[in-house]
């Protein structure tokens, strides 16, 4: 977590960024970046991945909205390169105020961007933002266990593997899943 991340500054005029690192930076999502993140969500190998948020646009109003209410146990940002293109999402899940944790979820849903980077940088960015901003101590994140360049990533960012949670059953598109973990010192 030895990134040069910069907080709060101005990337391009009408957006505020909370993290910003070498590659990308950290934003509130907006309504117009709705669209975009239901087409991503509807991607079958993005969604292999990562989950669906929202099976449509209201429903994405309404996720929307729940992410930005007050204190919420849930924060939602755009990751978005420095010339100003959106290429995935990344969200605080289940915030626990009172412990100081939160699970981690991200997506880069460009797939031309995929390999260069992006989601390592957003990972450093959101734990500097989590530690420096939030005062969280520990991020957690569950990941599929077959999909190494992510593993590699958390890895890269600090996390630890801490557990597997088995498929009790095989069905199509479920798969064991990594439980890693990071400290926030």
């Amino acid at each position: 977590m030895g990134r040069n991340v910069r907080m709060g500054k101005n990337v391009n005029e009408n957006e505020k960024a909370v993290a910003t690192g070498k590659f990308t930076y950290l934003r509130p999502i907006m309504e117009e970046d709705l669209e975009k993140l239901l087409e991503w969500d509807n991607d079958p190998e993005i969604n292999r991945w990562t989950g669906k948020k929202f099976e449509s646009l209201e429903q994405g109003h309404r996720w929307l909205g729940s992410s930005r209410a007050g204190r919420s146990n849930r924060l939602a940002f755009a990751i978005v390169k420095h010339d100003g293109r959106l290429v995935g999402d990344l969200e605080f899940e289940q915030v626990n105020w009172r412990s100081k944790m939160a699970e981690l979820r991200i997506s880069i849903g460009d797939k031309t961007q995929w390999g260069k980077g992006l989601g390592t940088d957003a990972v450093h960015c959101a734990l500097r933002f989590a530690k420096e901003r939030l005062r969280l101590k520990r991020m957690y994140l569950r990941v599929a266990a077959d999909n190494s360049r992510a593993i590699k990533c958390y890895i890269k960012c600090g996390f630890r593997k801490r557990g597997v949670l088995r498929v009790s059953h095989t069905r199509e598109g479920m798969q064991d899943l990594i439980l890693m973990e990071a400290t926030l010192p």
